[in-house]
């Protein structure tokens, strides 16, 4: 009945709009449907089609016509035939000679009393391009036929990443539970982990509450214990809930052996197995330089906290290793790291090495001693690894200093950790940004995650209180010394409050030779599922990035230094990460290539983003897992671990019509093409703008909620002292321009005593020529 009532009032709609075309009209009851299947569908009973020829195809290049012939068998009436999309690029076309999207069916009937129906194919620029051939016999749903070309694009014999053995093969319908499985935990409880099961039970179900509707009360000594672990609670809670959402049956394969690209050659233990289910798939604060003053009195022990081991080597590597020879002993650092089954040894660098706590045979990290802390002055490690210290017994206020890197990834639960050692004297500081990448969260909306850290919290409390050491203990930095002018110009437009000068570059990064900082490639690609991770893979945007490697490589300017490598990153996820080190490992070895969330707090001379998706796939994604498309605060952080260059890799139109990050995806594009640096040639504004309203004439409008970033207090504080200094500096100059400045001495010295803000007395040094060359 439901079905019935809205096909009446979609065909009433229909009738009293007689002068819209039959094309326009077939989109919008596509667009307007609570079920597009209902509209058109790629069977349709009583009607039986078939073609010439695939209805994919690939062509090498871009002179060659294409025609495919349809033969209709039926016996209703053909009454509308129609191609509906209009790709810039390519025609399309229901006729030889010219373009035709339309036309009534009685025109294709034969003497045979069949339907012969003809669509030519051309194009003027290699790329991807798609056409729906809509035959409609007045009836819903209609039937659809979608045909692709591929034009110098072809498709890339490509192997699949190694597999496994098949082993053993079993299939069982029935879901697996505690009751007819016996559950086996992949590594056996400590005796601390079994004594806090036994002493925070799990509440109740239906106690749990509804995270990302629920305001968080003002904390105090009271409710803060009870508080803390019901959010837990809850968190763990909406990730089991997805997790159970998995019901899906499948077969599982037994194997000894496992190895993958991702988690490199496994074997099981003596009498186990390991299994893997096949199921179907629809898929800051400068803490380096404020340690180094520090350690200047030799009193100061300082611990160092971060929320990753690669921001933690980073310390190491880039800021203390090279400063050691010139402190005279003043600064000693220690780096402490955990085993993880020997995986963290072989993925740390030879020079952290030389500052961690090593076994005689060099095999393994050793935990933490008393003797070994003595005997530094600076200790490097990550929150989750100083719990170790407190079975130390160490002294009240052992450390001096406690710095918290990389605080707004952190959950507030996972700074206590390292907070627990502070002392009554001990100094605490705590870094980051919370519009950069924060802690995932599933029991609450996105724009509230920063919430839930510390560094958030603490910033509030402090910006509510009115006393002077409440005032001067929370720090707003504007300033950026890491990237480019133009890098950090659009980040301060479009991740902080919409002024491009907010955020100032102040470190003079040169540009690329070109002066042109921020590049992109539109890639019509094709996205492809990965059989052995489940993720997804881009080829053509593999291939795109290749090139882009090696121009960067061909052009690099003198003024970023000695040209290497490993300053290049090419940031991508799942599959695409491994696709993109296997092209590179031939010819750039040396190139950094990541996950998106393994670079926080790293810094390259250019970085590369590719996005794998396409409009396509993006048809049926899940948006909010895809990082790229749906959270700003992923694409800040990627944009601004480039100093010098960011070229992004993608397929434009889906870019800027798909996610809750299409709006700055689009204005990073129109940049891109305002400035001339982007590829191929014939991807011109105007292409760029039928591209995307191709796109948004098929889609379901979804509105954008963006009043988070208007209602951050923190960045409301930041716009307040931009707009005061703005302010300033215009009173500034309007009073400079109405005041005559005396030409006498006494006059001046008068000003400065009057404006002591404004005019200061100056001193006259007396040097030799030769100092001042």
């Amino acid at each position: 009945m439901r079905r019935a009532a809205e096909e009446k009032e979609i065909r009433s709609t229909m009738e009293t709009r007689g002068f819209v075309s039959y094309n326009q009209r077939l989109l919008e009851e596509y667009t307007q449907s609570s079920n597009e299947e209902y509209i058109m569908s790629e069977q349709v009973d009583d009607v039986s089609i078939f073609c010439d020829k695939d209805l994919t195809v690939e062509l090498e290049n871009t002179d060659k016509p294409l025609r495919w012939t349809f033969k209709v068998e039926t016996e209703r009436q053909l009454q509308h035939v129609a191609l509906l999309k209009q790709e810039p690029g390519a025609a399309f076309s229901l006729s030889d000679s010219s373009s035709v999207f339309y036309s009534p069916g009685n025109k294709f009937c034969t003497e045979d009393m069949y339907f012969h129906i003809t669509v030519s194919f051309t194009c003027s620029h290699p790329g991807l391009y798609v056409q729906w051939l809509v035959l409609d016999f007045d009836m819903r749903p209609v039937l659809v036929r979608k045909l692709k070309v591929r034009v110098g694009l072809l498709s890339i014999d490509d192997e699949d990443p190694p597999s496994w053995n098949p082993g053993a093969m079993f299939q069982k319908t029935e879901r697996w539970h505690r009751e007819n499985r016996v559950i086996i935990p992949y590594s056996s409880r400590t005796e601390e982990q079994d004594k806090l099961s036994k002493e925070y039970k799990l509440p109740q179900m239906n106690y749990f509450r509804k995270y990302s509707q629920t305001k968080q009360p003002l904390l105090n000594n009271k409710n803060y214990r009870e508080w803390m672990h019901q959010f837990l609670y809850a968190e763990e809670n909406a990730q089991a809930q997805i997790v159970s959402s998995l019901n899906i049956c499948g077969k599982i394969t037994t194997m000894n052996m496992l190895k993958s690209p991702r988690f490199g050659m496994e074997f099981a233990l003596h009498g186990e197995l390991f299994g893997v289910i096949t199921v179907p798939c629809k898929l800051t604060v400068d803490s380096p330089e404020a340690t180094r003053e520090l350690c200047k009195n030799r009193q100061n022990k300082v611990l160092i906290c971060t929320h990753t081991n690669s921001s933690a080597d980073l310390y190491i590597r880039n800021h203390f290793h090279s400063i050691i020879s010139n402190e005279n002993g003043r600064l000693r650092p220690l780096r402490i790291k955990s085993n993880k089954k020997g995986k963290a040894l072989k993925a740390t660098d030879e020079i952290t090495l030389k500052y961690c706590l090593l076994s005689k045979d060099k095999h393994q990290f050793l935990p933490p001693t008393k003797d070994a802390l003595d005997a530094h002055n600076v200790v490097v490690t990550t929150t989750s690894m100083a719990k170790h210290f407190h079975d130390l017994n160490l002294p009240e206020g052992y450390f001096t200093h406690i710095l918290i890197d990389e605080a707004s990834q952190m959950l507030e639960c996972e700074a206590l950790l390292a907070l627990n050692l502070a002392g009554s004297n001990t100094r605490i500081a705590l870094a980051g940004d919370h519009m950069q990448m924060g802690p995932q969260l599933f029991s609450v909306d996105d724009d509230r995650r920063s919430d839930y850290t510390l560094l958030t919290r603490l910033f509030h409390y402090y910006q509510g209180q009115l006393c002077d050491a409440a005032q001067k203990s929370r720090i707003i930095f504007n300033e950026n010394y890491r990237s480019t002018k133009e890098i950090v110009e659009f980040a301060s437009t479009h991740f902080y409050i919409g002024k491009n000068n907010a955020i100032k570059a102040a470190g003079n990064v040169p540009p690329p030779a070109n002066n042109h900082a921020l590049r992109f490639h539109h890639v019509r690609g094709e996205c492809i599922l990965d059989t052995t991770s489940k993720s997804w893979w881009n080829m053509q945007e593999v291939l795109e990035v290749a090139k882009v490697v090696k121009d960067i490589l061909e052009q690099w300017p003198s003024t970023w230094g000695p040209k290497e490598q490993r300053s290049i990153c090419v940031l991508s996820e799942g599959a695409q990460v491994w696709r993109i080190r296997k092209v590179l490992s031939r010819t750039f070895p040396e190139i950094i290539v990541e996950t998106l969330a393994n670079v926080q707090g790293k810094q390259f001379r250019a970085v590369i983003m590719t996005t794998v998706q396409t409009r396509d796939s993006l048809q049926s994604s899940y948006l909010p897992g895809l990082p790229l498309f749906s959270d700003a605060r992923v694409l800040n952080t990627a944009m601004t671990r480039a100093q010098s260059q960011v070229v992004l890799v993608g397929d434009a139109a889906a870019l800027s019509t798909f996610g809750k990050c299409s709006g700055i995806w689009k204005s990073f594009i129109d940049h891109c093409i305002s400035n001339n640096s982007v590829g191929p040639k014939h991807y011109t504004k105007d292409f760029f703008e039928r591209d995307v309203m191709e796109i948004v004439r098929f889609q379901k409008h979804e509105s954008v909620n963006d009043s988070h970033i208007l209602n951050d207090a923190i960045l409301q504080e930041l716009k307040d002292e931009y707009e005061q200094q703005q302010t300033e500096y215009s009173s500034d100059e309007e009073s400079s321009e109405q005041q005559d400045i005396p030409s006498d001495v006494k006059g001046l010295i008068e000003l400065c005593e009057t404006q002591p803000r404004k005019y200061k007395r100056g001193k006259f040094f007396k040097e030799t020529y030769t100092e001042a060359v």
